[in-house]
């Protein structure tokens, strides 16, 4: 029988997957698709995000003070991931919107006579 040394109880003891609370816990494939629109989501996004963490789960911001934060994934709970999820549908969505071109409406001047 192996016996835990002090490293493995620190280990343990900074588990931030919330792995035994289940009400806790967010699945790592819906951290890794978070962070891939994060990386895509644009400043004014990101900075909702996190001023929402900064208010609700301030552990998983370390803020330097310097305009720059940084953000840690595997310290959101659920609860808070999921507030963080719709503020990225919502720019998502503003960003979708914004995008699409302009329907043009053409004058019967400007189109080709029938032959």
């Amino acid at each position: 029988m192996e016996e835990k040394n002090e490293n493995d109880q620190l280990d343990e003891e900074e588990d931030d997957d919330f792995e035994c609370d289940i009400e806790k816990y967010v699945p790592y494939e819906d951290k890794i698709s978070f962070t891939e629109k994060l990386k895509i989501s644009g400043t004014d996004c990101l900075t909702q995000i996190t001023k929402l963490l900064l208010e609700i789960q301030p552990q998983a911001v370390d803020d330097f003070d310097n305009g720059k934060a940084q953000l840690k994934i595997d310290l959101i709970d659920k609860d808070a991931f999921l507030k963080c999820l719709e503020i990225l549908e919502k720019f998502k969505e503003v960003l979708e919107q914004n995008s699409n071109p302009p329907i043009l409406k053409h004058n019967q001047s400007s189109t080709f006579n029938d032959q």
